[in-house]
């Protein structure tokens, strides 16, 4: 978790569960931890996670968390130069 402490104090969350273990709920047991800490003990005021359009159990996953999907970007990643659509889904406390 990336966490920004400004006047608007906020996480960008990032998560990843090998194909061997999915569909055990272990992806929403952690992430929806990680929410809850960053809420109630962090008392930050909002997190995001960006995801991959192709990756639709990562969808389902912050879907299921009350996520909500915000907005879709492009952008250049380097080194190797592709273009990466990322879907923004946010909870706000």
């Amino acid at each position: 978790m990336d966490i920004s402490r400004q006047v608007f104090q906020n996480a960008y969350l990032g998560y990843r569960v090998f194909n061997n273990h999915w569909g055990n709920g272990y992806g929403k047991e952690a992430v929806g931890l990680a929410i809850h800490i960053a809420f109630k003990t962090l008392k930050l005021h909002r997190v995001e996670a960006g995801i991959d359009p192709g990756n639709k159990r990562s969808q389902v996953l912050a879907r299921a968390l009350k996520m909500r999907r915000e907005r879709c970007f492009s952008r250049y990643m380097s080194p190797k130069f592709f273009k990466q659509i990322i879907l923004s889904h946010a909870f706000l406390d």
